[in-house]
């Protein structure tokens, strides 16, 4: 029973080392909030998302726009900077075309809107437009392109391949929930502008850090808050054990001190700091004896002898 304490000190020295080491591996590899793209074929189930939606269900879905389908998406709004100067015509909307141009840089982010375009130039004279049908925070994305459309969730990564070459070309990602980040993967070779291919999207899913509804606090906070609790908790018992053992171990340690002053040069400054570790001592015996450690007869007699080295001094 005496020596339980020791180990379960052992136990927690061992167990903060192994959370140190360990925890951080895991919340990279497990729990990151970023996947790096590759060339290569996403490794989960990967599925193509094509919906031409039915005008006239009440539901705007698929390539549906209120161009195509006023009876589901409504009529479209007035859009700013097109011809006319006459008032009166309605709440304007500002569409916005997003030039996403890969012969100059090789990722982009935006924030966009449903109604917004996404104008993509590749090498070679290639350009893809796409028309953003929905877009929702941190829910999906819906793209659409001529008679296809795609959706991308707010936990996945949508890879497209744009040339037909069976190799993916951009992909898209949610970054904070609120905008996309657009990342080039691939230039394309042998490629013709008068070649025509529909995109090919794969998607794959993806983790991102556990977080509490309405909070956003991330794993390494549990983390840190694991570790702080740790630490704590062995000092703790590191001093508990020093108190329980004090009785034992005090007689010899306030031996050495005082051997350690005498083959000094008794100065002035070594009296102080010795009179400073002999006072420390007794205040250690002082605590151990009420917390319970220290037996009535073994403080005074501890006591006694302390106060008999520092006279000596």
């Amino acid at each position: 029973m005496n020596d339980l304490p020791r180990k379960l000190l052992l136990g927690l020295v061992l167990l903060f080392i192994a959370v140190s080491v360990i925890m951080p591996s895991i919340i990279y590899f497990k729990y990151s909030d970023s996947v790096k793209p590759s060339n290569s074929y996403a490794s989960a189930t990967v599925s193509l998302s094509v919906s031409t939606g039915i005008c006239g269900d009440n539901v705007c879905e698929g390539i549906e726009t209120c161009s195509s389908c006023a009876a589901d998406c409504g009529a479209c709004p007035s859009v700013v900077g097109a011809a006319g100067g006459g008032g009166g015509a309605g709440a304007a909307v500002d569409y916005e075309t997003h030039l996403l141009d890969f012969t100059e840089e090789e990722s982009y982010t935006i924030s966009p809107k449903r109604g917004d375009k996404l104008k993509i130039i590749l090498d070679f004279g290639l350009e893809y437009n796409f028309d953003v049908s929905g877009f929702v925070s941190r829910s999906s994305l819906l793209l659409s392109y001529e008679a296809e459309s795609y959706e991308i969730g707010y936990y996945e990564m949508g890879y497209f391949d744009l040339t037909g070459d069976e190799i993916n070309d951009i992909v898209i990602s949610f970054v904070d929930g609120a905008s996309l980040k657009i990342v080039s993967l691939y230039s394309p070779v042998s490629v013709t502008p008068d070649d025509k291919f529909s995109p090919v999207l794969e998607k794959e899913k993806i983790k991102y850090p556990l977080v509490v509804p309405g909070l956003e606090i991330g794993l390494n906070l549990i983390f840190i808050f694991v570790l702080i609790a740790l630490a704590v908790l062995i000092v703790f018992i590191y001093h508990h054990l020093k108190l329980k053992r004090l009785e034992k171990t005090q007689g010899k340690s306030v031996v050495k001190i005082y051997h350690t002053y005498r083959k000094s040069r008794k100065s002035k400054e070594d009296k102080i700091k010795m009179k400073g570790k002999l006072n420390k001592q007794l205040m250690l015996l002082v605590k151990a004896h009420k917390s319970g450690y220290v037996s009535k007869q073994s403080y005074l007699k501890g006591r006694a002898r302390i106060n008999d080295l520092i006279r000596k001094l």
